[in-house]
């Protein structure tokens, strides 16, 4: 069997007009154009040509390589003799580490890497450049476009960044500002921070608050005081006082003592609410736009009196009714 093999093998190379077709590929593949045995042992294809990992013959058949990449000879002239070689094109090679010809140098010697020819070069951790970007280790960055810095950074101190889209700088990123198309804004943290953008105006100043919208403007002296006025809508708070109003609510408290609120309801009715103590004890009245009583709702603590719309008074613990009756008119 060996030697069926072998006879096999030796005909294949040697005699250059046997033509069959056998598919049993990885192990054996004749066809008019190749000859495969053992993938990927031995394989043959017009010029191209494997026995891997001997030899190889590429290059429509005039380069040759012999246990690639340690030795190639190009159309009978010694190309490569790894680790180093030389060529007549002045080039020098020391694989993997050093490529040097007379368009671009490469070298890759850990941790560092340069290509002379493309934009990457590094020797990390120290020092790395893509383009126009540079890291300089442990906390130095910058990009340059048509010469001008246009990002800079020293970690934690500086941030600068100036290009088309945006101007900026910080310090330790207590100190800065930034500016950009319909957008501007300064801080000095934690003291002061303003903010302009379309639609938007912010300032808070320490304790003062200040912010302005299309649609409302607020005033605020934390915690003391606060004032919002919209187009539709007001409020007004200092210290536990308050007011809201609105086209069809109101209310007005004293947190946690007293509250009182003021609505309009549908078919030209009104509800009025009246909390004491945060719920201790609550009133709630709905009347007509003649002022008559429709409707009345009375709690204390867990006790509730209650006159319904049908004329119906319930008296219930726990929401719970435990009486009812008919009022008479």
């Amino acid at each position: 069997m060996k030697k069926s093999i072998l006879f096999l093998l030796l005909l294949i190379l040697f005699d250059q007009n046997l033509y069959a077709d056998f598919d049993a590929w990885p192990l054996l593949e004749i066809t008019d154009d190749s000859t495969t045995i053992c993938y990927p042992l031995y394989v043959k294809e017009k010029n191209f040509q494997m026995i891997f990992p001997i030899y190889f013959k590429t290059n429509e058949g005039k380069d040759y390589h012999f246990f690639w990449p340690l030795l190639k000879v190009s159309e009978n002239r010694l190309e490569r003799a790894l680790p180093f070689w030389y060529t007549e094109s002045e080039s020098f090679t020391l694989f993997p580490l050093i490529r040097q010809t007379p368009e671009y140098t490469f070298w890759s010697i850990p941790p560092m890497y340069f290509d002379k020819k493309g934009p990457f070069s590094a020797v990390i951790p120290f020092y790395i450049t893509n383009d126009n970007k540079r890291f300089i280790f442990p906390n130095i960055y910058y990009k340059k476009e048509n010469d001008n810095i246009t990002d800079f950074k020293l970690f934690p101190l500086v941030d600068y960044v100036n290009n088309k889209n945006v101007k900026s700088i910080n310090y330790c990123y207590l100190l800065g500002r930034k500016l950009k198309k319909n957008y501007s804004s300064k801080w000095f943290l934690p003291f002061y921070y303003s903010l302009k953008r379309k639609g938007m105006e912010t300032l808070w100043a320490f304790f003062y608050f200040y912010q302005k919208t299309t649609h409302q403007e607020s005033h605020e002296i934390v915690p003391i005081y606060q004032k919002t006025e919209g187009q539709w809508h007001k409020s007004f708070r200092l210290f536990t006082y308050y007011q809201q109003k609105e086209p069809a609510y109101e209310k007005t408290g004293l947190f946690p003592i007293y509250q009182f609120q003021h609505s309009q309801l549908s078919r030209n009715r009104t509800k009025s609410v009246i909390d004491l103590f945060w719920f201790i004890y609550r009133r709630e009245t709905i009347t007509s736009e003649s002022n008559q009583l429709l409707e009345r709702k009375r709690r204390f603590l867990i006790f509730s009196d209650e006159l319904q719309s049908d004329g119906k008074r319930q008296f219930k613990i726990l929401d719970k009714i435990v009486s009812e009756r008919v009022v008479d008119n």
